[in-house]
C-alpha cells in the first residue's frame, strides 16, 4: 500500500510541474513559407512573430508586451557589424512606414547583427499587411523585398491575433 501512495503522489507531483512547465516555442499556424510563432525572446520576453520564408531572405514581424512591433529583415548574403546603428526605408504594401514619398531619405533606425536588421515601429501595421503584396527594407546602397500572398496573410494575421490574445499583447 505504501509503494501505491509514493507512486500516486510522485504522479500528482510530476503532472503539476509538467502542467506549470511551458514550451519554448509554440506555433500558432506553419507551412512551407510562413510561420506565426511564440517564444522567449532574451530581450522582450514572451513574444508572438510572423514569419515569411524564402530563399535566402526572412521577413519577421514580432509583438511584445510593450506593445512594441518590430519589423526584421534577414538576408544570407548581409554582413553587418553587431549593434550597428543604420537608417533605413521601409515599405509595406505601397506605404512607406517614415511617411517619406518613396523612401528617400531613409528615416528608420535599424538595429543589425551579422545577417540581420530590426526596426522599431510606432504605428499598427497590420491593417498594412493585410493589403500588402511585398514588405521591402531600403538601404542606402541596396534594397530587399519579400513578396507576401495577401490571401496566406489573412491566415498569418488571423494565428497573430489568438496568439497576442491569449499572451494579451495588446490589440489583436
Amino acid at each position: 500500500m505504501k509503494h501505491g501512495v509514493i507512486i500516486v503522489f510522485g504522479a500528482a507531483i510530476l503532472a503539476a510541474a509538467t502542467a506549470q512547465a511551458k514550451p519554448l516555442e509554440t506555433d500558432w499556424w506553419r507551412s512551407n513559407g510562413a510561420a506565426v510563432k511564440e517564444y522567449t525572446d532574451a530581450q522582450e520576453g514572451v513574444v508572438c512573430s510572423l514569419f515569411l520564408y524564402r530563399p535566402n531572405a526572412t521577413l519577421a514581424v514580432t509583438w511584445t508586451r510593450s506593445n512594441a512591433e518590430k519589423i526584421s529583415f534577414h538576408e544570407n548574403d548581409w554582413w553587418f557589424q553587431p549593434d550597428q546603428q543604420l537608417a533605413v526605408a521601409m515599405e509595406i504594401g505601397g506605404s512607406w512606414l517614415d511617411g517619406s514619398l518613396g523612401g528617400n531619405p531613409p528615416h528608420l533606425m535599424a538595429e543589425t547583427q551579422r545577417d540581420h536588421l530590426s526596426v522599431t515601429i510606432d504605428q499598427p501595421i497590420e491593417p498594412l499587411l493585410e493589403k500588402a503584396t511585398s514588405v521591402t527594407v531600403r538601404l542606402a546602397d541596396r534594397e530587399t523585398s519579400v513578396d507576401v500572398d495577401t490571401h496566406t496573410m489573412r491566415k498569418l494575421l488571423r494565428a497573430v491575433k489568438r496568439c497576442r490574445a491569449v499572451l494579451k499583447l495588446g490589440p489583436g
